[in-house]
Parts: C-alpha cells; structure tokens; sequence
C-alpha cells in the first residue's frame, strides 16, 4: 500500500492557509446576517424573471439578455440555481458570496508561491486582500456576486497559465505537449470569468504581464497564443460597451483631471481606507488649484518617477502594471449622473499587484533578523486593525437602511441614499401604518369633517413628511432626478394626496418621458377618479413607448381588468382591454414560442373570468414545457374553481413532485380532501405545506381550524397564533381564534382578537356581533350597543329578543 505524504513546505502552506481563511471568515462573519439591500439586488433578483427556473428557456433568456446593461449570464445562472434551492434566503446568496471570497484568497496565496513568495510572504499577500476593508463591497453586497465569481475564475486562469509556463521551459517535447493542456484551462477559465463580470477584459494584459515576469520573452508565440482570448473577451465586451460607452465631458483638460482623480482614488482608498460608502461624490470644483485634484497629478507625477527609478525592480513594476493593466478602462474622464464614478469594487481584483507586492515586503521584514519580531508586530496590528474595520463595515452592509444612514452620514446632500433611505423606510411597518392612517385623515378632511387630531395622529402626519422630506431633499439635491420625483407621487398616492400626486408623476415624466410606471401610476390615478380617458390615454403612452414588452402589455391588462371589476360593463374600458389583448397575443404568435408568455396569457384570462381561454393558454405553455411548475399550478388553480376536483388533485400532485417546496400547492390539496370530508389527508397536506415553507400562515391556520373542529382547543389556539406570527393581518385568524378563546371561557382574550380581526377590516361583521355578545356577557353594555351599531351598518340583523335587551343601556 503506498503512504500518502507531503512535503513539510506543503504542509506549512495549508497550515498558514487555515489560519488565513479563519481570520477572513471571522472578519466577514457579520455577512451572513444580512439581508439584501435597495441598491440593485432588487434588479438582479426579485425584477429578474429569468432566474425564476432552470428550465431551458430561462436560462436561455439568462445567456440572451443583459442585466441593466451589463452582460453577466454566469453571474446570473449562480442566482437561478441558489433561488431553485433556496428561493430568496439571503443567508445562502451572502454565504455563497462568501465561499467565493475565501476561494479567491486561496487561488492568490498558491499563485504568490508559484510567483516565487515564500509561504510567509504569500500568505501577507493573500490575508491583506482577504481583510481589506476596500473589498467588503463586493463580498457583503449580493449583487456584486459577480465581482467575486469573476475573480475567482479570473485566479484560476492565471494560476493555470502560470504552470503552463512552468512547463515552457522544458526542452523535454512530452512536457511541453503536456503544458498544452494547462493552456486550455487557462482559456476556459478566462472565458468563464469573462461571463461573470466584463473586467476579465484585462485577461490578455495580466496574461503578457505573466509572461514578462517570468522571464518569457514576449515575441510572437507568446502574443499568438492570446489571441483566441482576446478575440473572445472582445466579443463578450461589446455586449455590455455598447450601453455604456461614453464621450469626453466638457473639456481635456476637465477630463484629463478628472482621470487623474479616479487613478489616485483607488491608490489612496488601498493604502488609507478611511471610509468606504457605495456612491462617492467628486469634488468641485474641478480645476487643478482645487487640493483634490493637484495631489493627484503630483502623485502621478511622483510615481511615474519611481517607475523610472525602480524599473528593474521586478515585483515594483509588476504591482503598477497588474494595477494599470486592470483597471484603465474603469478610470473616468467625466462625472456623467447615470454611472458611478469611482466605487471600491472597481477595486478589488486591481488591489491584487499592491497585496504581493506587500506580501514581498513581510517576506524580508520577516527573513531579516534584526527586523523579525518588528514584522511580525506590523503584521499582527495591520490584521487586527483591517480585520476590525472590516468587520464593521460588513455591518453596515446589514439591511438598506443601516447601509443608506451610514451613506448619508458622510455625504448628507447624496440624492440616491436619500431617495433610497426614504424607499426602505416606506417599507417599514410603522411607515405602512402611518401611511394608511394619513390617507385615512387625508380623506376625513376631503369630506370637509373636522379633525380632532391625538398626539398618535399628530406622529402619524410627522413620519409621513419626514419620508416626503427625504425625496424633497433629494430633488433639491438633483432636480433631474426622476426617480425621487416618481417615489415623492408614489407616497402622497398611498397617503391620498391625490393633487400633489399627479404632479409628481408629471414632474418624473419631464425628466424622462420613457418611465413606464409613472404613466402607469398616473393612469391608475385618473381611472380611480372616473376619469376613463384620461386614464386610457396613460396606460397608452406606456404601450406606445414600450412595445415590445410584454411586462408592459400585462400591466396595462390587469389595470383595465381591474378598472372593470368596478365598473362591470364599461364599454370604452373592455374596447380598451380587448385591442391590447389582441396586440399581446399577436406579439406572442410573432415570436418564437416561449413557456413564459403562454403562462402569463392564462394568468390573464383566469383574471379575467375566462377559464376556458385560461386552460388553452396553460396547455399551450405546456405543450412547449410539460414540467413548467407554475403553469401546472395556475391550471391546477383553474380546474379548482371549475369544480374539477379530481383532475386539480391530479396535477396539484405533479406540482409537488416536481417542486417539493411548493406549499401552497399542498395548501390547496388539503383544501379539497377537507372539501372532500376527508380529514385526515387533509391534515397531512396541511403539515406536508408546513415542512415546505414553515412561515406558511395559511397552513397553519388550516391546521388550527381542523383541530378547533376535533375539538382541540388549545392545539388549535397555538396553531392560530403560530399563524398570525407570519401573517399580522389575518383576519380570519383572528377571528376563529376569538371563537376558540369564547369556547374555552376566555372571554377578554377572545374580545381582544376580535377586535385585532375589525382592526383589520372594520367592515368585518361577524367580528362585530361577536364582540357585541361577549360585551354583553361581561356586563360591558355601552360597548355591547356600539359594536351592535356596527354589525347592524354591515347589514346584521339582530333577534328582537336581543335588541330588546339591548335597548334600556342606548343613551336616550
């Protein structure tokens, strides 16, 4: 039996890259609690349709298609298969990011032994880039996945080209046939970082640059051998160039300043990361007397003089050219507003030349005697010290609002973190709340009642200007921003300051007339006031300037759909609806066909009341793909509500075995054995719902329902409350519960959910006559009148017997 062994050196190499990896890991630790974040990630993931499945004709459109602007199909493939698995957890998409991190940092520690590092030095080289705090953008934020995922390919085509030159100067031709094989590995891979992120551009350069390193001379085999790369990458470039290729700004000499800033940017924000935000402002003015522009051209000046001094300094003239060579076409001569300027992911493959060429530097601080234990010192408070900040700054990473508040709090005027703050905040509970209070107060006062406005109300009114505050500030900031005008309507939209609405959705409109939601939004508002044309004419401007889309097309469908559910019959609105029907279809039948547009057609038509039409369109989706686990569902859906029970069952049962984690499927299985009379199977399919997503809440109160039958009552009660856990507004729940309390004696805890159920829906009139009866029970006759008035508004009619009880506590 041969032993397994290896060599001391290789031994000590994995030792030191388990501690380095340990220290990276506990520096991003705080990661792996973060949640996504209103800064993109809402583009690449939740917006994203095409990572929604695995299926050929997503990932099809995935390779198709670009992500704003920006072409990434690995990057995107990486989200199709974590949101397959694991749907939208961000544990998972942080953790992966993570990996891919410390896979980087392994990659950079073995490429600085084949450099020619020792361990030591190779392992500064890989904990500096590991724990610096510059890089925490692309590992801490899901979207810059792709920063990662490049990199890591990107490490893995230089560490195989590397041996590949290892193999060069063999004279032995069955190892040069044999280095042949890393130089396919080197391609491959570089194609693969290539469709991760656009930056692999710098391949062939880092590539050339490897090959002077290592002594090659750069002649015309080494120049040949690129080319297949090269003509590849181009290729991939110029699906993302072309959308973001600019044009000198005002002047050469405003650019060439301009240059010399974002160039000094990454040099000083390695070597001195003071603080890092998502969006940095440039300075002005711009003009070469302003500090922040001198210093750069100066330090410019400066380093093209240690170039000249230090040219045969081997690793001095590799760090600058890694840098240069990788980054030059990231360094900005204008400050246009539709792009980020400088950011701190721009430099995180970039920093790699600067790590070894501090890696080189612990190596003979480390090797010189006199300077040992002072080397190690430094490298012991440099690591507590990037590791810490690192760290912290990973928190700021934690949810949109920790990340925007710490934005602001170095650059207060920047309008996106003011428009994104205030975003975030609206999403908040106590935001929601306080904007559907206003809206109540807001209509009181439409009506010309008076207000008598509590200190509550008073809160109320101050949270929803102090969001409103936030987009004027950003507009203030940036009068062409139009999407802080957009999000300002939105708000007094929800709030029902209908006025002030419409002109804020007008005012985005001036800024950028292609803004599809804001003539959306502005007709939704023109239809809820009656105004059919005015309303028609806006959906129309969409569809005009987007047609295209078929995202577009089933908006204005749904609008028109709705726009008829209150006012059945309308003879201009179902006019409307029926050509932009016919325009989708014929758009559909246009192209080639796809899964996706046939599912979203019988989505339509099962809105529309149509399910015969509804069933032909999920047919025709899946003809193309049988297995199309959303269409079997929404058909399941339709055979549900044609009384077809059997065959709902029979393709409910195909959901789930195509995707086990589909628990509303088996929410509705249970609802028809239960429908059936048949408990006990509707029981399992309820726990089956349960074990596929355990914050289900229509399961549990499914199951608590069945058990308040059985007469476990206090199951029951358990399971209702597990439901309201992650569904506060089920007002269903609610009120079986307070049924459940009643049964068990517990009246106050039954009127407290009774009254959680009206808080939910005041028009709830069961809740209310339940109320008025336990109310009466408990000898609390004033509230036993006023929530009988109640009931009997929605219609309740009361026993004369109980009226008659009633009368002598009404207030003569």
């Amino acid at each position: 039996m041969r032993k397994f062994n290896l060599s001391s050196s290789k031994i000590q190499g994995f030792l030191f890259l388990a501690v380095i990896l340990t220290v990276v890991v506990f520096s991003y630790y705080p990661t792996l609690k973060n949640d996504f974040v209103f800064w993109d990630d809402d583009v690449h993931l939740y917006e994203n349709v095409s990572i929604r499945s695995l299926d050929f004709e997503h990932v099809g459109a995935i390779f198709k298609s670009t992500v704003m602007k920006i072409y990434v199909p690995l990057t995107m493939l990486s989200f199709a298969v974590e949101h397959h698995f694991f749907e939208y957890d961000p544990f998972i998409y942080h953790l992966d990011n993570l990996l891919l991190h410390l896979g980087v940092v392994a990659l950079i520690f073995w490429l600085g032994l084949r450099l020619g590092l020792s361990v030591a030095g190779s392992g500064v080289a890989a904990l500096l880039f590991g724990i610096h705090p510059m890089h925490v953008e692309s590992v801490a934020w899901v979207m810059e996945r792709k920063d990662v995922l490049y990199s890591f390919f990107y490490m893995a085509s230089l560490l195989s080209y590397s041996r590949y030159l290892g193999f060069t100067k063999s004279t032995k031709s069955f190892q040069i046939k044999k280095s042949y094989r890393f130089l396919v590995l080197t391609v491959i891979f570089g194609i693969l970082s290539m469709l991760a992120k656009p930056m692999a551009l710098s391949l062939p350069l880092i590539l050339l640059l490897l090959d002077w390193f290592h002594g090659r001379k750069i002649g015309r085999e080494a120049v040949l051998e690129k080319v297949p790369l090269g003509i590849i990458i181009a290729g991939i470039t110029w699906v993302s160039y072309v959308g973001h290729a600019r044009i000198p700004g005002k002047g050469i000499a405003e650019g060439v300043l301009i240059w010399a800033w974002t160039f000094v940017f990454y040099l000083r924000q390695f070597a001195f990361p003071a603080f890092s935000v998502p969006v940095y402002q440039i300075p002005k003015p711009i003009m070469i007397a302003n500090p922040e522009y001198l210093l750069p051209v100066l330090t410019i000046g400066f380093l093209l003089i240690a170039i000249i001094r230090f040219r045969k300094r081997r690793w001095f003239i590799f760090s600058v050219a890694f840098y240069l060579f990788s980054i030059f076409f990231l360094l900005r001569y204008d400050y246009a507003k539709d792009a980020t300027i400088v950011a701190d992911r721009f430099m995180y493959l970039p920093s790699l030349g600067f790590c070894f060429l501090a890696g080189l530097g612990g190596k003979l601080l480390l090797e010189k005697k006199g300077w040992r234990w002072a080397g190690v010192a430094v490298i012991i408070l440099l690591t507590v010290g990037f590791s810490a900040k690192t760290y912290k700054q990973c928190r700021v990473w934690r949810d949109s609002i920790s990340l925007w508040r710490h934005q602001l709090s170095i650059f207060p005027d920047e309008p996106i973190a003011l428009n994104n703050l205030a975003v975030a905040l609206q999403k908040e509970e106590k935001y929601r709340i306080a904007i559907e209070e206003f809206r109540k107060i807001t209509m009181i006062k439409a009506k010309g009642l008076e207000v008598d406005l509590s200190d509550w109300a008073h809160e109320v009114i101050d949270d929803v200007e102090r969001l409103a505050g936030l987009y004027k500030h950003a507009i203030a900031s940036d009068p062409d921003f139009a999407d802080a005008q957009y999000n300002l309507g939105k708000l007094y939209a929800d709030a029902g300051r209908i006025p002030e609405a419409v002109t804020h959705y007008k005012e985005a409109l001036k800024i950028d007339y292609n803004y599809k939601d804001a003539h959306f939004n502005l007709g939704d508002l023109y239809r809820k006031a009656g105004d059919v044309d005015q309303a028609i004419f806006a959906y129309g401007q969409a569809l005009k300037l987007h047609p295209e889309s078929e995202d577009v097309y089933i908006h204005a469908i749904t609008a028109y759909t709705e726009a008829l559910e209150g006012a059945p019959g309308n003879a201009v609105y179902l006019a409307a609806r029926q050509k932009v029907l016919d325009d989708l279809t014929h758009l559909i039948s246009s192209g080639p066909a796809k899964v996706v547009s046939f599912f979203n057609l019988g989505y339509l038509y099962s809105e529309m009341g149509d399910l015969v039409r509804a069933i032909s369109a999920y047919q025709m989706a899946l003809d193309i793909n049988p297995n199309h686990s959303n269409t079997l569902y929404n058909l399941g859906n339709v055979y549900r509500d044609q009384g077809r029970l059997g065959e709902a069952l029979e393709v409910y049962q195909k959901v789930v075995r195509l995707n086990p984690r589909k628990s509303d499927a088996f929410i509705n299985m249970g609802a028809i054995y239960k429908r059936r009379g048949d408990l006990k199977e509707a029981k399992k399919n309820f726990q089956k719902a349960i074990k596929a997503d355990s914050h289900n809440a229509t399961a549990y109160f499914n199951l608590g329902y069945l058990e308040e039958k059985a007469g476990n009552l206090r199951e029951s009660i358990d399971l209702y409350l597990k439901s309201i856990e992650f569904d506060p507004k089920g007002k269903e729940t609610y009120y079986n519960l307070g049924n459940t309390y009643a049964r068990l004696g517990k009246n106050s805890e039954a009127i407290s959910s009774y009254l959680k159920a009206v808080d939910v829906d005041p028009d709830y009139m069961d809740a209310w006559v339940n109320l008025s009866i336990l109310s009466f029970k408990a000898g609390d006759f004033s509230d036993a009148v006023k929530y009988y008035d109640k009931a009997f508004l929605q219609g309740y009619a009361a026993p004369q017997g109980y009226l008659n009880a009633l009368e002598p506590y009404r207030k003569k």
